[in-house]
């Protein structure tokens, strides 16, 4: 019986904390979409709404981390927080690895849409339309 309490708790905290996310991520998105139409119907010359949402998420960030009330949850959000800090070597082989993906996905690109504006009689034989999809 002990057992069985434990994983009907262990299933509604990762629930619950599924619930949690989904509704961070829908607030935040939609003060990023509010700030943006404020910031676009205000001044679209200077994009003030990007540093206003940067500090903001950096506030969501702390608080997640474990700073601020209530402090009895402190602890709990420091160990689910589970996005940690990596070193700089690790985050400039990510931006290298980013900056090569849209290098290549720009040299694809033309001929990617070259290939998406055949006539019907192209895909006659149905191993090449196949073929050409996959690659794409």
């Amino acid at each position: 019986m002990e057992e069985e309490r434990s994983i009907a708790t262990r299933a509604l905290s990762i629930f619950g904390f599924g619930l949690l996310a989904f509704a961070i991520t829908i607030l935040m998105g939609g003060i990023w979409s509010a700030l943006l139409v404020a910031n676009l119907r205000s001044s679209p010359a200077v994009p003030w709404s990007v540093p206003v949402m940067a500090f903001l998420l950096w506030l969501m960030w702390n608080y997640l981390g474990g700073k601020g009330w209530p402090r009895s949850t402190s602890d709990a959000r420091r160990r689910y927080l589970r996005a940690n800090r990596r070193s700089a070597r690790t985050y400039l082989w990510a931006f290298v690895a980013g900056v090569l993906s849209v290098i290549a996905l720009a040299g694809y690109w033309p001929r990617g849409t070259q290939k998406c504006r055949r006539t019907p009689r192209f895909w006659a034989s149905r191993e090449l339309a196949v073929t050409d999809t996959l690659t794409l």
